[in-house]
């Protein structure tokens, strides 16, 4: 779920469950609209599966972006998401601005 948010499809929601004493459990909201195979098929143009997708497009906004803010925030999304690699690159970004400001 939090690898397609870092690509920019929000296609479900968790809500609150009902308190239960005996197992884990979850509920999510969710809604596939159809615009989500366009972008889907975006970001595939930075890798072929969804991890690869991720990282990529992760790196693609961390050279976009220009205020610390949105690096930070984008680290912060990207820390939930398991890449099988870490954004190196993101974090590089980070630190480079941290260092220039």
């Amino acid at each position: 779920m939090h690898r397609l948010r870092l690509i920019g499809i929000s296609w479900g929601a968790s809500e609150q469950g009902p308190a239960g004493k005996s197992t884990f459990h979850e509920l999510w909201r969710i809604a596939w609209e159809p615009e989500f195979e366009i972008t889907l098929i975006e970001r595939g143009i930075v890798g072929n599966t969804l991890a690869g997708a991720a990282s990529g497009y992760a790196c693609h906004l961390a050279d976009e972006a220009t205020a610390s803010s949105a690096l930070t925030e984008l680290l912060d999304r990207c820390l939930p998401a398991d890449l099988p690699q870490r954004p190196e690159r993101v974090i590089a970004r980070v630190q480079y601005q941290a260092q220039s400001q």
